[in-house]
């Protein structure tokens, strides 16, 4: 197969021609009134979404989940690497969409029975807090098994949201080694508390992800909270009766998932009341911000990337070899 560039060798100034997969078109308007498109573009490793000028979305909608050969040139806006493209065509027949599609680094179907084997392992599989879990997954499992974690900036790829709670999972049994904490409460609020997503975001199946009008009316903490309401009263049938410990893990695993963005001005509920939630907020901003470390972390040893506005600064590549991690999977 022919090679072609990715968008990370692409420096600023730099214009040239190259395949992508186009993921998304959204049509804007300017200031004086006319349009332009904002284009979610995949090469593989990375996307990005890049601008052409003076164009409507019908023009290019029909080439959206497939493969097109481009004009793209990069430049520096406000501190911030950005592309505009000029011109598009389909790409030739020899280049594969399966080559551009990015995807969690483990299968999905490994990392779903990875999760509901863990709260298994921690509720007992005849608990009410698994039966809840299993509740959810099952219903959900064709979404989740690719479903993306976000639109942009964290986890915003086929199976990423099940990756990112994978890792948050894995995270947790470790800290349930450290601190004396509600095991059973812990792992079901890290596996359920974005489960919300599923209903913000409408997922293409090649990955990409934008909201849905309840995303954006209510947003993923409020939606999770009602298909957690909804899975605890269809498990309750099966139940002769619910004890007090039972009722009271029920609501705090709803605290959990109402107050894991920490704040309010983040979009929390509730803000952290239990020492579960706390860990809970912290697990999700530290696998959120290592993902977005390991996306934009630059490929050359020694060398610092362009400003990242999500974290408010840059990231820096080590000139050191990183030690094999056999455990990440």
């Amino acid at each position: 197969m022919a090679t072609f560039e990715k968008l990370k060798q692409f420096e600023p100034g730099r214009e040239a021609k190259t395949v992508l997969l186009l993921l998304d078109v959204t049509e804007k308007v300017n200031r004086n009134g006319g349009s332009y498109c904002h284009l979610l573009l995949s090469d593989g490793e990375e996307q990005h979404t890049a601008t052409m000028w003076d164009v409507k979305k019908e023009t290019y909608a029909h080439f959206v989940n497939n493969l097109i050969e481009c004009v793209i040139k990069s430049d520096v806006y406000n501190n911030t690497l950005r592309f505009i493209v000029t011109k598009i065509v389909a790409a030739p027949e020899e280049f594969k969409v399966e080559n551009f599609i990015i995807s969690a680094p483990i299968e999905s179907d490994k990392m779903y029975k990875a999760l509901l084997d863990t709260a298994a392992n921690y509720d007992g599989k005849d608990s009410i807090l698994y039966k809840i879990t299993e509740n959810i997954f099952e219903k959900y499992k064709e979404k989740l098994l690719y479903w993306a974690g976000a639109k942009t900036i964290h986890h915003n790829c086929y199976g990423g949201l099940l990756y990112h709670l994978y890792r948050m999972t894995r995270m947790g049994l470790v800290l349930l080694k450290v601190y004396p904490l509600y095991k059973d409460v812990l792992i079901t609020g890290i596996i359920l508390h974005d489960i919300g997503k599923l209903k913000e975001l409408k997922t293409s199946p090649l990955g990409a992800a934008d909201f849905t009008a309840d995303g954006n009316l209510f947003g993923h903490v409020f939606l999770g909270l009602e298909m957690f309401d909804e899975a605890v009263s269809e498990v309750k049938k099966e139940f002769d009766s619910i004890s007090e410990d039972d009722a009271e893990k029920i609501r705090l695993v709803k605290h959990l998932i109402a107050s894991h963005h920490g704040k309010t001005e983040y979009g929390a509920i509730a803000t952290p009341a239990i020492p579960e939630a706390m860990v809970l907020n912290y697990l999700d901003l530290i696998d959120s911000r290592m993902d977005i470390y390991e996306k934009n972390k630059p490929s050359e040893a020694g060398t610092i990337s362009e400003r990242i506005w999500s974290l408010d600064g840059y990231i820096y590549s080590p000139a050191l070899s990183l030690p094999e991690n056999k455990n990440q999977k």
